[in-house]
């Protein structure tokens, strides 16, 4: 997903198919961020420094980025994010594995490090993993039946055999194998030229939450000029706005504005007026008396300079 091109066709489905969190692959933004794109939805995104390759992101609807309790950053290629529910915790990691192609190093870097990740999540929250892990887990249970249902595709590769043995380590259960739908639904790839089309995308959930997942399935209509289809789990979940304390909040000043010769020789003027210069001969209270005063009027004077902030979450 290019960061111009795709952000308000991809929003456009997000609302057309009534998706309160949507995990997004390969989206190839660079750097580590939040946008607010329209209307209270917003994007969080974690990608590489230097480079328009790889990169991960997680759009939430207004509802449920109220519910959200915090999220990490972890690498280019994964993602963790963490939300209130009525009863407990739900956590989700979004992934972007390598190919099936890529050096083992590459390949073993990637889930030892996705590994680490899950180890630290809380046994009783709902676990899902999901994203593009570029495997295919095959049709056959007969590798590892404990993960995988009647439902898959194909034959499982190299990357597939990874994801069941991680599955297996954290007794998580690949549910789009779970369904059974027409194999038009449950393709999640498809190649340029039409003529290959594999399921390599999932979503994961841990076994004990296994009856909060009601469907999955791909949706061929959906349009974001991917070759990836968009893939919907249905979990039976409510999600719990949070309230937010002070503390959970940080003023962001439209600094920006200081550019402006005539605002920024107003707001120093301003300023400079407020206050009294900090006596010599002052104690310790007195210190912390005045700077409190000092601080006061910074903020004030902010506002009567229309310094506008807006609050986001910690």
């Amino acid at each position: 997903m290019s960061q111009l091109s795709k952000t308000e066709q991809v929003l456009r489905e997000m609302k057309q198919y009534n998706i309160d969190i949507l995990a997004l692959s390969e989206i190839r933004w660079k750097g580590v961020g939040q946008e607010t794109i329209d209307h209270g939805y917003v994007l969080l995104y974690s990608g590489e420094d230097n480079h328009h390759q790889a990169g991960v992101g997680l759009m939430m609807s207004p509802a449920a980025y109220r519910t959200m309790l915090k999220w990490t950053p972890i690498n280019e290629r994964i993602l963790f994010a963490r939300f209130a529910t009525t009863h407990t915790k739900l956590s989700v990691i979004v992934c972007y594995a390598p190919t099936n192609e890529a050096d083992d190093y590459v390949k073993d870097s990637f889930y030892e490090t996705l590994q680490a990740v899950t180890k630290d999540i809380p046994k009783h929250d709902v676990l899902c993993v999901v994203g593009d892990l570029n495997a295919k887990v095959g049709a056959d249970r007969k590798y590892c039946p404990e993960v995988q249902g009647l439902h898959g595709l194909g034959q499982i590769n190299e990357n597939g055999a990874l994801l069941v043995d991680f599955a297996l380590s954290n007794d998580l259960v690949v549910g789009g194998t779970l369904f059974e739908h027409k194999n038009v639904h449950k393709y999640t790839w498809t190649s340029p030229d039409g003529s290959t089309r594999n399921q390599i995308d999932h979503f994961l959930i841990a076994r004990r939450w296994l009856t909060s997942l009601l469907d999955m399935r791909g949706y061929r209509g959906a349009d974001a000029q991917s070759d990836h289809m968009l893939m919907i789990a249905h979990l039976q979940i409510k999600l719990r706005a949070q309230k937010k304390t002070q503390q959970d909040l940080k003023k962001l000043y439209d600094t920006d504005k200081l550019q402006d010769q005539k605002i920024r020789r107003d707001f120093c003027i301003s300023v400079w007026n407020k206050f009294d210069v900090l006596p010599v001969e002052a104690n310790d209270s007195e210190i912390i008396s005045t700077s409190e005063r000092r601080r006061n009027g910074i903020e004030n004077n902010k506002r009567e300079i229309t310094l506008d902030y807006q609050q986001i979450t910690l």
